[in-house]
């Protein structure tokens, strides 16, 4: 993947780029003998990417997650 193609996919919006990280996970797991995702697990995915869809204002982005994660190590 070239610097220009990863640039273009992290200007998406965070709902495409959810949707993009989504369907390779998928892919990588539909190549995968035995270690695909449980119904359960599926379920619960499917449960959140539809809170994400329905509010996708709500999360937190990468970076502040990181920065509370670095805060609570201190």
């Amino acid at each position: 993947m070239t610097q220009s193609t990863l640039r273009a996919i992290y200007r998406l919006p965070a709902q495409e780029r959810l949707r993009l990280a989504t369907d390779i996970l998928e892919s990588i797991a539909d190549e995968q003998d035995g270690s695909a995702l449980t119904p359960d697990e599926r379920l619960l995915i499917d449960e959140r990417l539809a809170l994400i869809e329905k509010h996708p204002r709500r999360g937190s982005t990468w970076p502040e997650v990181k920065k509370r994660l670095r805060r609570s190590a201190r």
